[in-house]
């Protein structure tokens, strides 16, 4: 019965650690995304802005 009890705390061990890495991973992601979607949107109004210009571009022809 020891070996049961044993393999029992090992696993709620286990259970815990893995919770807590969990948990590290949603918040560093929690911090990272935010500045990702930041970056994001920057680089594209960046070429939204260089995509236009004030003459109109040819069409487009064979």
């Amino acid at each position: 019965m020891s070996s049961l009890g044993s393999h029992t705390q090992r696993a709620a061990r286990r259970n815990h650690a893995d919770k807590r890495i969990a948990l590290l991973v949603a918040k560093e992601m929690a911090k990272a995304i935010p500045l990702i979607v930041i970056e994001i949107n920057e680089v594209s109004n960046k070429y939204s802005i260089e995509s236009k210009s004030d003459t109109p571009k040819a069409p487009f022809s064979f």
